[in-house]
């Protein structure tokens, strides 16, 4: 993990650990690698001037590697006597974590600056979340719709078609929705079920505002 020769560790177990740095070739090594060497040795120097403390951090390197630390002190009838290191590389892991965070950027983006209506339904089709357009096109603000059942804010008349689609968590229906002020708009929506991180059954509904086509169509 730290590109270290032989000689070197043989070094290393012929004295004490020194500080500063620049007395201790093998810190030096470590030292080169690293994008923050400061941090890493004011690290050091805090944990063996506690012999008893613990210690977790990532480290981050020159070439892009990640490596997690952790420190323990090594304990001898209760007493520290020394101090063990350990060291894991975590590069794929963090470069993932990256990639779902991008990934859920990027979908966050596409949802909230879309024409259409997002919203993520439980089975009793209750909200889980609504897209920030809900607002401009039915009245209601996203927070004022989760946790609310959708199907009492649906035609009457269209209640069956919307109970199919949430029970098949697939499919097209067309719908009325009532806005906050009372009316109502016509909305296609296609739905689609996924489980959640939880292992809860959702549908996600994607929906859009149709009410201006048949109106021009009628």
């Amino acid at each position: 993990l730290w590109r270290m020769t032989r000689e070197l560790i043989d070094a290393g177990r012929q004295k004490d650990l020194v500080l500063p740095p620049e007395e201790d070739p093998a810190l030096r090594h470590f030292f080169a690698q690293l994008k923050d060497p400061a941090s890493f040795a004011a690290k050091v120097a805090e944990l063996y001037s506690q012999p008893s403390a613990t210690s977790y951090d990532t480290l981050e390197f020159k070439d892009g590697r990640v490596l997690e630390r952790y420190s323990c002190p090594q304990l001898l009838g209760g007493e520290p006597v020394g101090r063990v290191w350990s060291f894991r590389d975590v590069t794929e892991r963090v470069r993932s974590v990256q990639a779902l965070n991008e990934s859920a950027q990027r979908f966050r983006l596409l949802v909230e600056k879309s024409s259409d209506l997002v919203s993520e339904l439980d089975r009793e089709g209750r909200f889980h979340y609504a897209s920030p357009n809900h607002e401009a096109i039915l009245g209601h603000r996203p927070d004022e719709l989760v946790g609310t059942p959708a199907l009492d804010r649906v035609h009457p008349d269209d209640l069956p078609a919307c109970r199919e689609q949430l029970q098949l968590s697939m499919g097209r229906a067309t719908l009325r929705f009532r806005k906050k002020d009372g009316s109502y708009r016509s909305i296609d929506s296609r739905g689609g079920h996924f489980l959640s991180a939880s292992g809860a059954d959702r549908v996600v509904v994607v929906s859009r505002d149709i009410t201006a086509a048949l109106e021009a169509e009628a």
